[in-house]
């Protein structure tokens, strides 16, 4: 008998074997001007257009940060301690869910996208402004403690939501952010541990990734770009400690792939991981020109 995709998720969150490998892709709508309603609509008809077993809703709310940051030739991190509303991209956020729970109802598991503090900061600002933030460790962690605070309340508010889970990025295991590492450890952690009692995949973003960066951040599901040469691979990732591995998919390489090599991909990831406790995604987001027979194809694979 099939499972729902609830019973599918839980299955593979337990290490187990489930009746097919659950699927998603997701890329950004670019919907930052549009009105929770408008976002939600966005992803409702993606969901029902290709049904996938989970969805992870994009998160491209920004940090309501105040003008006076941005009208010198840089910005001074000292100028972001004050105006800035630390909840605002949350509170804008929580109405997509909400708005996406009520439309699509209790069956699809949804997974809110969370970023790292670190990765908040410099998404916002400019990732130019890294070495400005760098050079000014003080304030660069009072800012990340604010973002951690901001973060650990919207999760607590996604509980009431009826979400399944968070999708956690963060770039500390990256070769490009070894220097930011322990900037970002700490609020990282604390985030994911506040997370306890939702599936927490834990996306370990960039390349040239440290797999013992991360070794003590809590997770159920373990993530990266596995299709880079520079990463860990499904193999890999097994071996990592969590409960489920999940990708398997290409990630840049996707729009231009034909269907006998997408298929084959999905035979090397099983390969590579086994069947048991595998969710079958792209390492990162996709661009969204992809092909409705290729997201097709991914949704309909089996063995």
């Amino acid at each position: 008998m099939a499972l729902t995709p609830v019973e599918r998720l839980e299955a593979i969150i337990a290490g187990e074997r489930t009746d097919r490998i659950p699927a998603s892709v997701w890329f950004h709508f670019g919907s930052e001007h549009l009105p929770p309603e408008a976002v939600a609509r966005l992803h409702a008809d993606y969901q029902r257009a290709y049904g996938w077993d989970f969805l992870k809703v994009m998160a491209d709310y920004r940090i309501a940060l105040p003008d006076a940051a941005f009208t010198g030739n840089a910005i001074d991190p000292g100028l972001l301690l004050t105006g800035t509303d630390w909840d605002a991209q949350f509170r804008a956020q929580r109405q997509v869910i909400a708005w996406l729970r009520a439309d699509l109802g209790p069956s699809i598991p949804l997974f809110d996208t969370l970023y790292s503090p670190w990765m908040q900061l410099l998404r916002h600002l400019g990732r130019d402004q890294r070495q400005a933030l760098l050079a000014r460790p003080d304030i660069a962690q009072v800012l990340l403690v604010r973002l951690t605070d901001a973060t650990c309340r919207h999760i607590d508010r996604l509980r009431d939501e009826g979400v399944f889970g968070v999708f956690f990025a963060t770039t500390a295991a990256s070769g490009a952010e070894g220097d930011a590492h322990l900037l970002q450890s700490a609020g990282d952690i604390r985030i994911l541990a506040h997370a306890e009692g939702l599936a927490r995949i834990l996306h370990v973003h960039g390349s040239g990734i440290a797999l013992d960066r991360v070794a003590a951040y809590p997770r159920e599901i373990i993530h990266c770009d596995d299709h880079d040469p520079a990463n860990p691979g499904l193999a890999a990732l097994r071996m990592a400690g969590a409960r489920a591995v999940m990708g398997g998919l290409p990630t840049t390489a996707l729009t231009g792939l034909g269907l006998p090599a997408l298929r084959q991909a999905i035979i090397d990831a099983i390969t590579a991981a086994g069947p048991a406790g595998l969710m079958l995604a792209p390492g990162c987001s996709v661009s969204p020109s992809v092909s409705g027979r290729t997201l097709a194809t991914i949704r309909d694979w089996r063995p």
